[in-house]
């Protein structure tokens, strides 16, 4: 399968993982030094990644700098 998007595009590591119940948080920033395909990127992502079982793992991403709605 060939990728259409640069090897550079997307999200860089924002600083270390942070412990949270469970887990840990990454901080993601946008890279900023290749153009988004979308309108209005989100700029700074965070990415919740929580353990409950050896089988289960969640992955929450979501926008670090807006609330959203639970």
């Amino acid at each position: 399968i060939q990728c259409y998007l640069r090897p550079n595009y997307g999200y860089q590591l924002n600083g270390s993982p942070i412990d949270i119940a469970n887990g840990l948080r990454y901080q993601l920033k946008r890279n900023q030094a290749v153009a988004s395909m979308f309108s209005d990127p989100i700029e700074n992502v965070l990415l919740d990644v929580t353990y409950y079982t050896n089988d289960i793992i969640r992955f929450k991403l979501y926008d670090a700098d807006n609330p959203r709605y639970e």
